[in-house]
């Protein structure tokens, strides 16, 4: 019999295997303790004190208080609870629609720009979209012009999930708390959200160096299980409730907890800041390579985005003359999983985020994005070359 060929995964940007310790952590949650965190009893107190355990892990590796972790079910709504939590704050507040200035950039992920879309177009909030360079970095001079002391909200990804490129949230976060002071303090508006599900693993992140009032984090892309994530608030900051009819999560999000989600997050946590340097070393050297034998064996390939501030496993690319989907569905076709761009975007329509960096529709319609991890070796970069090659030959 035919040995079947080994699948070669290079779609670690939309999501991650989970590591076999988070699994082990997991397990005695899914099989034996199956108590609820709000109960009093023995089953229940063993419940509460893993979530205990887990929200302080993960606040200690971003440099928060464990008071500041708010479990969600993913990034997507880690994002939606930050942004509309303070819009409806400031409507409890008695602020109209209409005299509250948000600001966001053009490269966001589909959770942030939509809320916004939402909030600009239904709900009529002021809202500036901040264009990218080439490069596919934030604007900085253009968000020096836009934002005033009255801006009530800012939220920009720390790195990009199409392209990979680092935002400069440390520099954004000064220009923020410039505003602050003149609104009288550092817990007052503008507040400044930033989406860091896709910089967690190869980023050493402060929150408090950063000036962000609002962090979003995601399981799923450090090697943890999906269907949790996680929201840091800052002490002091004050957004309405996204889930009514409890008292879990400081009152902000009512129901019960994912236990063995947030055990297993709390665990992915532990290992990812014992892999991330050695991981970003051999993770860089590999997208080099990869970058290196496309130019050489593809040349009509073309990299979206600058090398320079970029995570150290994304190559994102446009091969002009192919649709996406087309070579997505080729490259599976033979055992070799990518994306074409966000895993929720519409399958069939341009990248949006390469055509912020001025790019034209030929190249916004071939992009493919490459994201490698812990389990890549260099002959499925090999492998995922040479099958690419054949394809557009």
């Amino acid at each position: 019999m035919e040995e079947k060929q080994k699948r070669i995964y290079l779609d670690y940007g939309a999501s991650t295997p989970v590591a076999p310790e988070v699994f082990e952590a997991m397990s005695p949650f899914l099989k034996n303790e199956w108590g609820n965190p709000v109960s009093l009893h023995k089953e229940g107190v063993t419940a509460k004190n893993a979530i205990t355990s887990a929200r302080g892990i993960i606040a200690s590796e971003i440099g928060a208080h464990s008071d500041e972790i708010i479990f969600t079910s993913n990034g997507t709504e880690g994002n939606n609870m930050a942004i509309m939590g303070v819009f409806n704050r400031l409507l409890e507040e008695g602020m109209a629609p209409a005299d509250m200035h948000f600001i966001t950039s053009a490269i966001e992920h589909p959770s942030v720009l939509d809320v916004f879309g939402y909030l600009e177009k239904s709900r009529g909030v002021n809202v500036d979209y901040i264009g990218v360079t080439s490069e596919g970095i934030f604007d900085i001079d253009e968000f020096r012009r836009k934002i005033t002391a009255k801006t009530n909200l800012v939220s920009v990804m720390m790195v990009n999930n199409e392209i990979g490129t680092i935002q400069p949230i440390l520099e954004i976060g000064k220009i923020i708390l410039e505003k602050k002071k003149e609104n009288g303090g550092t817990d007052s508006a503008p507040y400044f959200h930033t989406d860091a599900s896709q910089a967690m693993f190869f980023n050493k992140i402060d929150v408090e160096k950063l000036h962000v009032d609002f962090l979003t984090m995601d399981a799923q892309k450090i090697y943890g299980p999906k269907g949790v994530g996680a929201l840091f608030i800052k002490r002091g900051v004050v957004i309405s409730a996204l889930i009514r009819g409890g008292r879990q999560e400081r009152g902000l999000r009512a129901g019960t907890e994912n236990v063995p989600g947030i055990v297993g997050m709390g665990k992915a946590f532990e290992l990812m800041a014992l892999q991330r340097e050695p991981e970003s070393l051999r993770l860089l050297e590999l997208r080099n390579y990869f970058i290196q034998e496309v130019g050489q064996e593809i040349p009509k390939a073309r990299i979206n985005g600058g090398l320079d501030n970029r995570l150290p496993n994304n190559i994102n690319l446009s091969i002009p003359g192919f649709e996406s989907e087309f070579l997505a569905l080729q490259l599976d076709a033979i055992g070799i999983a990518v994306a074409t761009r966000s895993a929720c975007i519409q399958v069939g329509s341009g990248s949006y985020v390469v055509r912020a960096l001025g790019k034209d529709e030929t190249e916004t319609t071939s992009t493919l994005r490459f994201t490698m991890g812990k389990y890549t070796t260099k002959d499925d970069v090999d492998c995922a070359i040479s099958a690419l090659k054949k394809i557009t030959k």
